[in-house]
């Protein structure tokens, strides 16, 4: 196992010169007298993997509250957007965070890890999104705790 390990780690190095870093860190912080090197690859340039995310996906949607000046990030990421908006920090007037905690049939409404697979708790879920998609008129965002 630990060979397969090391022969990707050459494969890697090997295949990816352009940017990227081979990092040799002799000791470990936590134990400074002990040799117990590392060895780290690292990615220098973002456009690398994110030319990758563009092979995959027909659409990409980067949002960030910190982005910004956005022109940076075409060139860094070498991409040319369809469509680029910035909002200025006003439009957080317009923006109303809710914590919810109960569904359409009053049950309860959790993120926890044991509710996941809950078919109750993504129904409520479900409806609450139909409903409030019903009365907002410019739309809804809504931010779940993973990807599931």
């Amino acid at each position: 196992m630990a060979l397969a390990t090391i022969a990707k780690f050459g494969t890697f190095i090997a295949e990816y010169i352009k940017g990227f870093t081979v990092i040799i860190e002799p000791y470990d912080d936590s134990s400074p007298d002990f040799y117990d090197p590392w060895l780290t690859f690292a990615c220098n340039d973002a456009s690398i993997g994110f030319k990758e995310v563009l092979k995959k996906f027909k659409s990409v949607i980067l949002t960030s509250g910190t982005m910004s000046p956005m022109e940076m990030y075409t060139k860094i990421l070498d991409f040319q957007p369809m469509f680029m908006k910035s909002f200025d920090i006003t439009l957080r007037n317009c923006i109303s965070p809710l914590i919810i905690t109960r569904g359409h049939d009053h049950g309860e409404l959790s993120s926890q890890f044991a509710t996941r697979n809950d078919n109750e708790v993504m129904r409520n879920y479900g409806r609450l999104l139909i409903e409030f998609s019903a009365i907002t008129p410019d739309g809804i965002i809504c931010f779940f705790p993973s990807y599931r």
